[in-house]
């Protein structure tokens, strides 16, 4: 099995954070070959506190910094170099991580090591969404 680590980043979602996080939470997955991770993007609802009801990892950025630096931070913060972008409006069903898993990633150098935390992680991302378009093999 491969190991990922979900990012969802979130700006005051109170109104819709407890079913994503419920559909992570009950993934048909080892939970201990995947983390997530919750980055709070500055809300001034109560999602950091509904947040704090649920096993993920609480990033909380004093102050609104927009989608893209949200996700940045929780690459950033990834234990895994598999990296899934989870919209919180996006509830995954209960399979999501397993598909995923399912589609055979196997990681490749693509010219630096990916623990290299000098490099963007969203040079990983890159990476997979490049090879999702590319035509299965049979083996």
């Amino acid at each position: 099995m491969m190991k990922f680590s979900v990012i969802v980043p979130v700006y005051n979602g109170e109104e819709i954070i407890e079913l994503c996080l419920d559909a992570l939470a009950n993934q048909g997955y080892p939970s201990e070959d995947y983390e997530t991770t919750l980055v709070n993007d500055g809300s001034t609802d109560r999602t950091r506190e509904i947040a704090d009801g649920y096993p993920v990892r609480l990033i909380n950025l004093e102050t609104n910094q927009g989608l893209i630096v949200a996700r940045e931070t929780g690459a950033r913060a990834a234990n895994y170099d598999l990296l899934v972008f989870n919209d919180v409006r996006a509830v995954p069903d209960s399979n999501h991580l397993r598909n995923i898993d399912a589609l055979g990633y196997q990681p490749v150098n693509v010219g630096y090591k990916a623990h290299d935390k000098r490099r963007s992680p969203f040079d990983r991302l890159f990476y997979v969404l490049w090879l999702l378009t590319q035509p299965r093999r049979e083996s």
